[in-house]
């Protein structure tokens, strides 16, 4: 959802008292209303944005402050306005998205994305990646000279998610293509937007489809049950477990989708 403001839906403008809250009067309401200073400030960020985009200010902003405490204290707010009547909430437009091979000017964004993404960990978001590079391994992973290296080395070749109209990033897959070229894994799945997911998958089955690959597969721990089921929703099936390889003796689970005709 993206949430908009009601014109006109308070009487004169906002003023500053001097304990540093806001007097205002919705015309929903006979009686005056006070906002906060955080209040005040996911107002001013309410302009065709999500609860997600305006805690991902906030998070920046309040960096010792728990994200998913920002995040609730967001949506009650965006609640309250609600009631008041002074916003509204849409659906958000479907975005078209393309999926491309990186080229020699995309490792710097797709970079600093993945960083961001994965220091954010937000609710909607969708991180896949390997463990092994988890925690203070993952910047040093996804610096810019190491996945190009490693795109051109073809170790885990990359490709961007992006909107087809203002070539905004939504996300960034890596895949590493088996011997055989016949099954290709994905080892990198970073969108802000998890429901992205599917329709790049099915963006990749085409591209994949005309070099004669015929299975996409993942492989993660089954302790990580989210994938699971990420997964599972967009046809992914469970094929074979690797015992106890995995970070803490876990086990591996593989999934794979076959990809058709």
């Amino acid at each position: 959802m993206i949430y908009k403001k009601i014109e006109n839906s308070y009487i004169g403008m906002l003023r500053e008292e001097e304990d540093k809250t806001w007097l205002f009067y919705p015309r929903s309401f006979s009686k005056p209303h006070f906002m906060n200073k955080l209040v005040h400030e996911i107002w001013g960020l309410i302009d065709n944005t999500s609860a997600e985009e305006i805690a991902h200010v906030l998070e920046k902003r309040y960096p010792n402050v728990d994200k998913q405490r920002i995040l609730n204290d967001v949506k009650n707010t965006l609640s309250y306005f609600i009631n008041l009547e002074m916003i509204k909430e849409e659906e958000m437009e479907k975005k078209q998205m393309e999926l491309t091979l990186f080229e020699e000017a995309d490792f710097s964004r797709a970079s600093e994305f993945i960083i961001r993404e994965i220091k954010s960990n937000l609710d909607n978001s969708f991180l896949f990646y390997p463990e092994q590079y988890k925690g203070e391994k993952t910047r040093g992973y996804y610096r810019a000279i190491n996945m190009r290296t490693n795109h051109f080395h073809e170790i885990e070749v990359f490709l961007k998610v992006t909107d087809k109209y203002t070539d905004e990033l939504q996300g960034v897959l890596g895949v590493y293509i088996c011997p055989n070229n016949c099954v290709v894994y994905i080892t990198t799945a970073i969108f802000s937007d998890k429901e992205c997911l599917k329709e790049a998958i099915n963006k990749l089955e085409i591209m994949l489809l005309n070099q004669n690959v015929k299975e996409i597969k993942v492989k993660f721990s089954d302790m990580d049950s989210e994938f699971k089921n990420e997964w599972e929703k967009i046809n992914f099936s469970k094929e074979s477990i690797i015992f106890k390889e995995a970070q803490d003796g876990c086990d591996y689970v593989i999934y794979g989708k076959e990809i058709l005709n």
